[in-house]
């Protein structure tokens, strides 16, 4: 799998909800995969192909249930145009995931 760095959280004391750390795993790992298919779209196909079969699977993290409708369209939009070879909406996904 890609690797992904996100920005470290802020060392102050701070209070977290429960399930913080793992909704912050799972868009962590839509980073890392939609990173792969952007990397290998155009070079392996079949590369690309599998990093977006793992995208797919965005629907049964806990990331998902955290999202309302408005949330997970963009979501599944992106990874239908991605199908279809169309890079913008996962890059805007991307950004306001905050990727690196």
């Amino acid at each position: 799998m890609p690797s992904f760095a996100r920005p470290p959280i802020s060392q102050r004391e701070t209070n977290y909800e429960l399930g913080f750390g793992t909704t912050e795993a799972d868009f962590a790992w839509f980073c890392s995969w939609s990173q792969e298919w952007l990397d290998t779209r155009t070079t392996n196909s079949k590369r690309a192909t599998d990093a977006l079969s793992k995208l797919d699977g965005i629907v049964h993290l806990e990331a998902w249930t955290t999202l309302d409708p408005d949330g997970q369209q963009p979501m599944l939009d992106a990874i239908s145009r991605a199908r279809l070879g169309d890079a913008g909406a996962m890059q805007s996904i991307r950004r306001s995931l905050s990727c690196q």
